[in-house]
């Protein structure tokens, strides 16, 4: 936390008080040139930053780390995070591919932006978040909030993997040969979504999706000292052969988790009360569900995808003996039903928990979603099962995260630690609480 200390009663001459006024004026202009102050909308990239300050000590950025041969790797982000962070895994591989230091771009926490051709992206991540209004092209990044990759994600497997990366100080292309001495760019452009997949060796098939296939080795002994791609979303970005690599990949997709150290104590805070002692390990006796429907075709396909969740939440737990089971169902049903305070509610839930065949209506269930108030707009969820739970059922969580930007990322936590958890279709955050979900089953078996 933060502390305002007060000065002394020292009272400084005409001459000190200019003096002071220069430093004043100076330590302004050297912050705008640090860190362009942030728009209105943006004042919350401000607080996280402040936040991550405060817990992290990296060396990401270290100058002591600059080489004047070093040879560098980079990409252009866009969309959500978690379709962030598959391009961030694409591109540590082709790092470690191309024996190259990554060089980390600034990721998005705030609303997702949309793919644009590698020549406008370049600009737009470059200008748009700090002045919106500079540009037809910007509005849709009147809520971007760029932000380090490590005060998001934990980048301990990159060095695990001997993947060597550095986070830029800023997107803006100019700045490179002052700040890491790269005078030299060779620029892989994409004038469509899908332009190129990057294969490691000649003998891999690449996918009809692709417009063109891109070879490792073509770019393997470039000059440059920088090579920049635009996009590098998309999990079969890559079509790799080396074992080496395909382990690697599956290593980070499993193993590069959170980082920001409000969100895991939070996510803490939810399952110590669904019945989780161990935040390290999967050993709580509750499904999760993720149940997107706000935007796009998942608002389009949403009736479909909570029939699908429906089903999948009848058949999770035992079925025998429910015939026998549905008058104690219901009666039970009824009596959480008509208890008037949710924390009572879920107490009651987590007792159920023990007993055996347990009837699916009575199943403990941790839903990440989308919907703003999901009690309302998912009603016959929470009618059929009883002992269901949001984010919002924890005010002591959602008041404790200052900035509601990280709210999806403790969703995400909390779901990756379940007995069983069911996605949302084609869902990349589904997908990202799938792929920690295996890594925490992993080390429950392990043990």
């Amino acid at each position: 936390m933060s502390r305002v200390v007060s000065s002394s009663s020292y009272r400084p001459s005409a001459a000190g008080t200019a003096g002071l006024l220069l430093i004043a004026i100076m330590v302004i202009i050297h912050m705008f040139l640090l860190r362009p102050l942030m728009t209105s909308s943006n004042n919350s990239a401000d607080d996280i930053w402040r936040n991550w300050m405060q817990h992290h000590n990296t060396s990401r950025d270290s100058s002591s780390y600059l080489k004047h041969d070093q040879r560098y790797v980079s990409f252009l982000p866009h969309s959500g995070l978690q379709n962030q962070r598959i391009a961030l895994i694409n591109a540590a591989i082709i790092a470690k591919a191309l024996n190259r230091t990554l060089l980390l771009p600034e990721l998005n926490l705030g609303k997702a932006t949309y793919w644009r051709p590698s020549h406008d992206l370049e600009y737009l991540v470059a200008n748009c978040p700090t002045n919106t209004s500079i540009s037809t092209k910007c509005p849709e990044y009147r809520r971007y909030v760029p932000m380090p990759v490590d005060s998001i994600f934990d980048l301990r497997p990159f060095d695990h993997l001997g993947i060597h990366s550095i986070q830029r100080n800023d997107m803006h292309t100019e700045n490179l040969e002052k700040q890491y001495g790269i005078k030299t760019i060779y620029r892989i452009h994409d004038p469509s979504r899908y332009s190129y997949q990057i294969l490691d060796h000649d003998n891999v098939s690449a996918t009809r999706q692709f417009d063109s296939r891109l070879l490792l080795k073509d770019i393997m002994d470039r000059p440059e000292q920088l090579v920049l791609f635009g996009s590098l979303f998309g999990s079969n970005r890559l079509g790799l052969s080396d074992p080496e690599l395909v382990d690697a990949r599956d290593y980070l997709r499993h193993e590069m988790g959170l980082s920001h150290p409000d969100v895991l104590k939070q996510a803490n805070v939810i399952l110590s009360q669904l019945g989780a002692s161990d935040i390290s390990m999967s050993d709580g006796s509750f499904t999760s569900v993720h149940m997107r429907q706000g935007d796009g075709v998942f608002r389009k396909q949403a009736s479909n995808t909570r029939t699908a969740i429906r089903r999948a939440l009848e058949h999770v737990h035992d079925e025998q003996d429910q015939h026998e089971a549905d008058q104690f169902m219901e009666d039970t049903v009824k009596r959480l039903q008509a208890l008037p305070d949710r924390k009572d509610v879920l107490e009651a839930c987590v007792e159920l928990q023990s007993l055996e065949h347990l009837h699916a209506r009575l199943g403990l269930i941790y839903m990440a979603t989308d919907a703003r108030r999901p009690q309302q707009q998912l009603a016959d969820l929470y009618a059929e099962f009883a002992c269901l739970f949001t984010l919002h059922d924890f005010p002591e969580v959602t008041q404790a995260i200052e900035d509601p930007l990280l709210l999806p990322l403790v969703d995400a936590e909390v779901a990756s630690h379940a007995d069983d958890f069911i996605p949302t279709p084609k869902s990349t955050f589904s997908g990202y609480i799938s792929q920690r979900h295996h890594k925490w089953h992993s080390i429950e078996t392990t043990t």
